[in-house]
């Protein structure tokens, strides 16, 4: 019977793994990880060997950082990352999902405590020390083929310790520019004025009302002329961007939710994923004013720009009060931040009926953001539901979509785009776990992908226009130049989308230590290769209030 029990861990274990990395992972990963379970116990066997006690709690220790990051991996597509970490106080923003992986994680650190040795006597025998010998070759071969072909380690255990790695060192980033001018830095990437390149029209309004919805997480592949999957998913989106001026190609430069709102408005990178992770130093737990007193010279954005120039700016978030995304919007230099009352967070119904009254009510020409929460991944629609609501992701979307339609044409029969620009993006693109790529049919193989990009009223022509790999680095910049409001100090590093040539950055992306370059409409992630790109781009994050 014990020995049932020994074989039944193991084998629990193997199963676990494949699945794990067939489904969330890559067949790269399956050879590595499946090594790493065999040395977990061949090691554990070793120690039993000299003492039964130690060994049982190594086996026990070693599994359950192996099972949850197997766990991790089924249900996101990816080992515990940095990004994570940096979100983990937001983790009810993963709706009805954190029960699911609550009770999974307890049932799956539950099997770990299990007996572990699969026969007596066995770590002494030739052939089982043969198999750990090979184990231990295949584990460095995968090892060393997986940094090279994806940038990072593709096991779990060797995952952990290189995101503890990256954590550690996110804690010292400022030591290595210690002795950095930050005057320097500043004069470096400061420029007089935006490149231009938008060709006036006579219909276009003099300072137009400006509405910026950023779509939580929006890959362009969601939309139905993008994923080709016959679904009718988006049909409010696709009317809209019929009758808009749209940009194809057209990337994120960075993730999530703290670093692709705040890089967007300031044209630039962010270090800081924004919460809990850095002795409180995050985007979501300072206020604007100690932004103004820590830097020497303030590097400006698209809000600052526009309110010096007569708008007044708010920004609709539908999150409490209390609540990290609210505080950390508080530090982008709004006049006014509305979120939502009570201790709830709004639908997407309630948050576009919000925006609506907020426009109703605001002194022009003004300057409006926008922000939903219920396409957020592991969130379900209260609303409206895709054909049978089975699928989750498709209800959240097929919920936004028409809750947008319907404000957009109430807007719209009010007669508020003859004089206002609506700007419709996203903060970032969509999570690529393992489900939504599934429904999706999609390849999307990182956190950096194609992205929507729709300007809408106020005189501007509907077409198309090509953007080629650029990101979104580009929108504030884009933005003032279609304004006319090019002659303005920045500190942007991003170009307007019609001018040419673009910087050096835009096709450039960066989640705090990890970077990618968009090429054939693709990013592919870099390690080794433009070292003076990404030595600049640490050098910007100094100046980005991440120190």
């Amino acid at each position: 019977m014990n020995i049932i029990i020994r074989h039944i861990k193991f084998t629990l274990y193997i199963i676990m793994c494949t699945a794990a990395n067939i489904y969330g992972g890559s067949f790269l990963s399956v050879p590595g990880s499946l090594s790493e379970l065999l040395l977990i116990f061949g090691i554990s066997s070793v120690i039993s060997g000299k003492s039964k006690i130690w060994g049982y709690l190594a086996n026990a220790f070693m599994c359950i950082i192996f099972s949850v990051q197997c766990l991790i991996l089924f249900f996101s597509g990816e080992f515990l990352s940095p990004l994570m970490i940096e979100n983990a106080g937001m983790a009810d923003n993963l709706g009805d999902n954190i029960t699911t992986y609550s009770i999974l994680t307890a049932a799956v650190v539950a099997v770990s405590f299990l007996p572990f040795r699969i026969t007596e006597g066995i770590s002494s025998t030739k052939a089982y020390k043969l198999v750990v010998s090979i184990s231990a070759m295949v584990y460095c071969a995968t090892l060393f083929t997986g940094i090279l072909a994806n940038g990072h380690a593709v096991s779990p255990i060797a995952s952990l310790s290189e995101t503890s790695f990256k954590m550690a060192r996110k804690r010292v980033f400022p030591l290595n520019y210690r002795n950095a001018d930050r005057k320097d830095i500043m004069e470096f990437f400061h420029r007089d004025s935006i490149s231009t390149g938008f060709r006036d029209c006579s219909t276009l309004a003099k300072m137009p009302n400006i509405i910026v919805i950023f779509t939580e997480g929006l890959s362009a592949e969601v939309l139905d002329s993008y994923n080709n999957l016959g679904l009718n998913l988006t049909p409010n989106i696709e009317s809209l961007r019929s009758e808009s001026l749209s940009f194809e190609n057209y990337f994120n430069h960075t993730a999530a939710t703290f670093r692709g709102i705040r890089g967007q408005l300031y044209s630039g990178y962010q270090y800081r994923g924004g919460y809990g992770s850095h002795s409180n130093k995050g985007f979501a737990e300072i206020d604007h004013n100690s932004i103004r007193d820590k830097t020497e010279v303030e590097i400006n954005s698209i809000t600052d720009i526009l309110e010096g120039n007569g708008y007044n700016t708010c920004f609709i978030n539908p999150e409490p009060e209390h609540s990290a995304t609210v505080n950390y919007i508080k530090t982008l230099g709004f006049n006014n931040v509305f979120p939502s009352e009570g201790n709830r967070k709004l639908s997407d119904k309630e948050a576009f009926s919000e925006l609506e009254r907020c426009i109703a009510s605001s002194r022009e020409p003004y300057f409006v953001g926008f922000y939903n929460i219920g396409t957020h991944h592991g969130f379900d629609s209260p609303d409206e539901k895709f054909g049978n609501g089975k699928n989750p992701i498709l209800n959240r979307w097929k919920n936004y979509d028409t809750q947008f339609g319907k404000w957009f044409r109430r807007m719209k029969d009010k007669g508020v785009f003859e004089n206002t620009l609506l700007i419709f993006t996203t903060d970032h693109a969509s999570y690529n776990s393992p489900e939504w790529k599934s429904t999706f049919k999609s390849s999307q193989d990182s956190f950096i992908a194609r992205i929507p990009l729709l300007i809408y009223g106020a005189g501007i022509k509907p077409g198309c226009i090509d953007a080629s790999g650029r990101n979104s680095l580009d929108l504030a910049p884009t933005l003032l130049d279609i304004l006319g409001l090019d002659k303005t100090p920045n500190w942007f590093l991003g170009s307007s989308l019609f001018s040419k040539p673009e910087t050096i950055y835009d096709r450039f992306c960066a989640i705090g230590d990890d970077f990618f370059r968009i090429t054939d409409n693709h990013a592919i992630s870099i390690r080794h290769k433009y070292r003076n790109i990404i030595s600049e781009i640490k050098k910007y994050y100094l100046i980005s209030l991440n120190e």
